[in-house]
């Protein structure tokens, strides 16, 4: 059989969504054999597409969801059908910029332990999956300052990066950890004291908040997904600004849980108004991080 007849097409045109075929059946309700890790930058903020976006996860079985620039206010929670969104933004009193938020699939909202909202870049969520403990960071990075920049600029990146840092001091040995989000950062490819961070496909540009970021994998033991897969490089890069390509969103594991990630890459036509792409991790063996065995059993 065709391997075209096994996908349905997005809407929007785009890359596949997943063929039902790969749901399984389990007491009579269809359910992924997979669970999908994802991030986007929605660019402009989130007004009027809330709903878009939790289509776009459910076309996609996309459990978890980093969205950034959403230009909301404060910290809140909302619920959008089978959806739960966390948000964490400026000041009431500020103008709307920045911002990031989660999106919960209903079966990931009920792993839920805790949550806190660091600030308009930086969020975090606790679960338990199963027998496995998640620490979810949703991360928007400051621009990088590729040489320039005031000192207020300079100084807010250090600070993002430190903050960052006292986040994950608060993380057990038993917690894997996942970053998703918009780092504004070239990694690059270059492999000498990153063995275990980096993959050998992706942009080869390195910047200051790329450095940052391999640091943080490097003492936290993760790995960058993006780099870790053999794609064409329009799958690679994260974002298309006309003139200029660039693969700064990403998705980052645990080490511990590499070997459950089966793909990570770059995908397009999800519509929305935005110059970035999704970038989605299928994570496999779902029956084990749900805590399930085969027969469906808890």
């Amino acid at each position: 059989m065709d391997n075209h007849k096994n996908n349905l097409i997005n809407q929007n045109g785009g890359d596949v969504v997943r063929h039902p075929s790969r749901l399984v059946s389990r007491g009579g309700e269809k359910r992924p054999t997979e669970s999908r890790f994802a991030t986007l930058n929605v660019r402009g903020g989130m007004d009027g597409k809330v709903d878009e976006v939790c289509q776009m996860m459910d076309e996609r079985c996309i459990d978890i969801l980093c969205v950034n620039e959403t230009k909301r206010k404060g910290c809140d929670t909302t619920v959008h059908g089978p959806y739960t969104a966390y948000w964490s933004g400026v000041p009431q009193t500020s103008r709307g910029c920045q911002g990031v938020g989660v999106i919960l699939s209903s079966r990931m909202v009920e792993c839920v332990i805790e949550h806190e909202c660091i600030s308009p870049r930086l969020l975090w969520i606790r679960l338990k999956v199963g027998l496995t403990r998640l620490f979810i960071l949703g991360v928007y990075a400051p621009t990088d300052l590729r040489g320039g920049g005031s000192l207020k600029t300079q100084q807010e990146r250090e600070e993002f990066w430190d903050s960052m840092r006292e986040v994950l001091n608060k993380c057990g040995e038993n917690e894997r950890i996942v970053m998703l989000g918009d780092f504004n950062g070239w990694v690059g490819v270059k492999r000498d004291g990153y063995e275990g961070v980096l993959g050998t496909f992706g942009d080869e540009r390195v910047n200051d908040n790329g450095r940052s970021l391999l640091e943080v994998c490097l003492e936290w033991n993760l790995c960058v997904a993006n780099t870790m897969f053999d794609h064409k490089k329009i799958h690679l890069y994260t974002r298309d600004e006309g003139e200029s390509r660039s693969m700064i969103d990403f998705v980052i594991v645990d080490e511990r849980l590499r070997k459950k990630v089966l793909d990570t890459r770059a995908y397009r036509g999800v519509g929305l108004d935005t110059d970035h792409f999704l970038v989605a991790t299928p994570s496999g063996r779902a029956y084990e991080c749900f805590g399930q065995s085969k027969s469906g059993k808890s």
